[in-house]
């Protein structure tokens, strides 16, 4: 496995959510299950990792937004970047 850094992970996540920004608008967030998804793709990211730099840079970077139903039920959850 190659060792990939923090910075990396970094650039990574303020590209996508320049992205996201530019089609959604400034309070765009990303669901958590599909970021890895897209993570995993690009060779930041292996599944069941903790620790890891992605993680180091999401925390680093986003907050986690917890959505729920009208009964207070856990739907899903967001990263939102923090800029």
């Amino acid at each position: 496995m190659k060792r990939i850094k923090v910075e990396w992970c970094e650039a990574w996540i303020k590209a996508l959510f320049k992205k996201l920004h530019n089609e959604a608008g400034s309070d765009a967030s990303i669901e958590t299950s599909l970021f890895f998804k897209k993570a995993e793709k690009a060779g930041l990211y292996e599944v069941n990792t903790y620790g890891s730099p992605m993680s180091k840079a999401l925390a680093n970077l986003c907050t986690v937004d917890f959505h729920q139903g009208e009964n207070g039920e856990y739907l899903y959850s967001t990263f939102k970047i923090n800029m």
